[in-house]
């Protein structure tokens, strides 16, 4: 595997090329701290023609982290004839090493490819999964207010399938947890059956005052 020296000023973040939801600040300060004791980090990856990041985006940003826009990667550099294809590898490289793909990010993943047309079985190939695990991930796919699919986190995925408002929207990308509602709710109602929930906590008593009027307004 032949590779090259580009300029960090030369490479394209191109945001419609990634699998992820975003860059992971914890796993760039990681890799700060290898490059820090002297390690040589793997080459990315980015498209021969434009320069567009394919895979590396956690090393390219520790890169600048830590020396700068003036510094420069080892990259490989690789032809590709589609935006599908690009994609794809994207996807499949982020899949089966390094910094692991999150359930969210997945259904991010199928997102993209859809979107170019790719089928199912090169789906599949590309996040290396079962048609059984690609139709349980597809189920947690909304209809966006703006006609864009919407990828949902763990805590929204009921509205799979649904055209979902602008507010839920906004929820999901901002600030929904991962874990089912299902989870949370038992886990709450867990907590108070044994009591540990501190009541004389005022901020705690409030929160739980805003629930029961909340879902009383659903229940009207």
């Amino acid at each position: 595997m032949k590779t090259v020296k580009v300029p960090l000023a030369q490479i394209i973040v191109d945001e419609t090329l990634y699998p992820r939801h975003k860059v992971s600040a914890g796993n760039v300060a990681l890799l700060k701290e290898a490059l820090r004791s002297g390690a040589t980090l793997p080459p990315v990856v980015l498209d021969a023609k434009t320069k567009k990041v394919i895979d590396g985006w956690h090393r390219i940003e520790a890169v600048r982290s830590l020396y700068g826009e003036g510094a420069a990667v080892d990259a490989e550099l690789r032809d590709y004839d589609t935006k599908q294809d690009m994609v794809y590898d994207a996807v499949h490289l982020n899949a089966v090493q390094g910094y692991k793909l999150t359930t969210w990010d997945r259904v991010r993943s199928i997102v993209l490819l859809t979107e170019l047309d790719a089928d199912e079985e090169r789906i599949q190939r590309a996040l290396g999964i079962t048609k059984e695990k690609l139709d349980k991930l597809m189920l947690r796919i909304a209809d966006g207010p703006h006609g864009v699919k919407v990828p949902l986190k763990g805590s929204m995925r009921d509205f799979g399938g649904q055209k979902i408002t602008a507010a839920q929207e906004r929820y999901n990308a901002e600030s929904a947890p991962g874990l089912s509602i299902h989870v949370m709710l038992a886990q709450i109602i867990r907590a108070l059956e044994a009591k540990a929930v501190n009541l004389h906590d005022e901020r705690i008593s409030e929160q739980f005052r805003r629930i029961i009027e909340l879902w009383e307004g659903f229940a009207a």
